[in-house]
């Protein structure tokens, strides 16, 4: 089953509650209301600033 992050009130959860739903459910929610889960773990992370060879 689809994991979900609410960003918005869904179904007497609230926002940032992560979520299992079946596959149609997610597939309406994503990008309204949700983000995949999956999704968030795969976006890059920022990296600091390399130091400076001064």
């Amino acid at each position: 089953m689809p994991k979900i992050r609410l960003t918005y009130w869904w179904d007497g959860h609230a926002p940032g509650d992560e979520v299992e739903v079946d596959s149609d459910t997610a597939r309406s929610l994503i990008g309204r209301v949700a983000v995949a889960v999956e999704e968030e773990t795969r976006k890059p992370t920022r990296r600091p600033p390399a130091p400076s060879a001064e």
